[in-house]
Parts: C-alpha cells; structure tokens; sequence
C-alpha cells in the first residue's frame, strides 16, 4: 500500500505531545488514531476499509491539549474489552482528564478530571507527559507530571472503569519529570502494573512494579548510560500475550554515531534478559515502536533514519524472540 495522508491538519509538534497514539486496529479493516490537531483540540479518525481511506475528525476535547496517551483494552493480555483509555492534560485549564472511546459503536464516555493543577505546561518531555494502561485485572491507571519541576505530578488509579480516580502511591522519582510507559504487569496480583522508567538525570532505565494491594513501588535498573532526548521519546514497549512479558526498545543516545537501539525482554523484577541490538553505533537514529504479533510472537521494532528536510523510516523483524 501506498502512503496514505490521514488528515493534513495535525499538530506540527505532535512528537512532543504523546506517548501512544495509535493506530488501534480493533479487526483487519478497521482501526482508530487519537491524535492532537493543528488547533490543539485533541481528535480521533477512523478507517473502515484497512487504511486505504479515513473518516473525518471526531472532536474529543476541545482546548488546549499539550500531553496525551491511549490504551486499548485488547493490548492487555486475556482482555476482551472494546475501550480505547485516554488521558489528556490541557495547558488552560490546568486539568489531566480521562475519557473514553468505546470501538464497539463509537461511543465517547463522560469526560473525566483526575487532576486539577495550576501550572500545567506544553513544550518538550521535560514539561511534562501522560500515561495510562489497564491492568491484567482490570484496574485502570494513570501517571503524569504536570509542569518541568513544581511538584505538580501523580499517580492515580480507577477500579470503576475510569468513572472515578484516586491517588495512590507517588510513580515518581521527584518533582523534574522523568519518561514512563506504563505497561500490564505479570505478577500473581493481576492488578500489579509494572512501569519503564526513564530517570533522566541518571541517564538510567528501570522497571518499577506497582504493589496494588499495598499500594507500594519497588525498582530494578534495566540499563545505564542511557542518554534521553528532551523533544524525542526515545523508547518503546509492548506486551507479549502469550507470555505476559514486555518487550522494550530504546535507543542508548539520540542522533549520535555511537547510538545503540538496544532491546529486553521483562518478565517482572527478577527477569530482564538482553537481547540483540536491533542496531549498533548507528548515526541519524532516533525515536522507535515495538508492534508484536500476538498469533506468531513476531516482533517488529521500527525506527526512523537520517535527520533533516527527510527522514526514512524502517523496520526490522523478530521471529526468534
């Protein structure tokens, strides 16, 4: 297939913006992107014929969106939910907002606060960023910093369906804001989550798993010496059904000719296992997507090359784990 333009009205800055966006690809014809638009209202299109066309935006929120990411209750292993999970902040209001989008008729729920700050900044990722997930369990969560260093963060969790919120115990390492994926963990409590951590002042990855029921993070380093970028989100994960564990890929420097895109394999604290480099010492390298297919653990990490008025995007495949 060709390229497809989805819609040519999209934020110039969405790589600043978002976590996850998509495409969440509910059957083999159709699938959903979440995404903020030029006028900094957040959206979402829809494709019925596998890409080949899109649907006009549908308004999600109207303001002034300046951090975003989704879940898709199907990207949990054994779930069978038809819910994309949004969470969103917006830099007028001040506000993390959840909402959701039923894929089953197009439904978009009530809109939820689950914060309310004073400060809430757009800008790069060390303003601020947004995440949420849905556990093994059920339970939904979010985790944000709000502003660059004002302590205006969270960590929040739903047992409602996202109908309520709570604060629970503090995802972060201190009030400068730090990258996170949160991810399903695979832990004997099915409502542990487990979170990539990217502490950026240490230049380390690690995991941190959430204790639900006693309400308790504890952390084990993944990788040192991993050197972020502030306006690119250097790492990515998914979730292998088969066997409940992760599979992350980050890159070790942003741009650099000593860049490594390196790659684990996480099944909880006590099993994060290295594997190949999907590239060594590679220059013009930057940003990645983990996509695994669920019916023959293929993995496929894509990546983009060579920085400028063009950039070529790649991907390389898995078939052994």
């Amino acid at each position: 297939m060709a390229d497809i333009t989805v819609d040519a009205s999209v934020s110039t800055l969405l790589y600043k913006q978002a976590v996850r966006l998509g495409p969440v690809w509910v059957s083999t014809s159709t699938a959903y992107v979440i995404y903020r638009d030029d006028s900094a209202d957040l959206v979402y299109q829809k494709t019925a014929d596998g890409g080949a066309s899109w649907a006009s935006p549908v308004s999600v929120h109207t303001g002034s969106l300046a951090a975003l990411s989704i879940w898709y209750d199907r990207w949990t292993p054994g779930h069978a939910g038809t819910v994309i999970h949004m969470a969103y902040g917006d830099t007028v209001t001040d506000l993390v907002h959840y909402r959701s989008l039923d894929t089953s008729d197009d439904s978009l729920g009530t809109e939820i606060t689950v914060f309310t700050g004073v400060s809430l900044l757009d800008g790069d990722w060390t303003n601020r960023v947004v995440d949420v997930v849905r556990a093994v369990g059920g339970n939904l969560y979010i985790g944000f910093w709000a502003d660059s260093n004002g302590g205006e963060l969270g960590f929040y969790r739903s047992t409602d369906d996202g109908a309520a919120w709570t604060s629970r115990a503090q995802l972060a390492d201190g009030n400068a804001t730090d990258g996170i994926l949160l991810m399903p963990g695979n832990e004997t409590d099915e409502d542990d989550i487990w979170c990539i951590y990217w502490d950026r002042s240490a230049d380390e990855i690690s995991l941190k798993v959430y204790d639900n029921s006693g309400d308790s993070w504890a952390e084990t380093s993944i990788a040192t010496s991993m050197a972020d970028d502030v306006d690119y989100y250097d790492m990515s994960a998914a979730p292998r059904h088969s066997d409940g564990h992760v599979i992350l890929a980050a890159w070790s420097e942003h741009n650099s000719a000593t860049a490594d895109l390196r790659v684990w394999d996480i099944d909880g604290s006590g099993s994060i296992t290295a594997k190949t480099n999907v590239l060594t010492d590679t220059n013009l390298g930057g940003q990645v997507a983990v996509f695994i297919d669920q019916q023959t653990d293929a993995i496929y990490v894509a990546y983009v090359t060579t920085w400028g008025a063009s950039a070529s995007i790649k991907y390389k495949k898995s078939t052994d784990g």
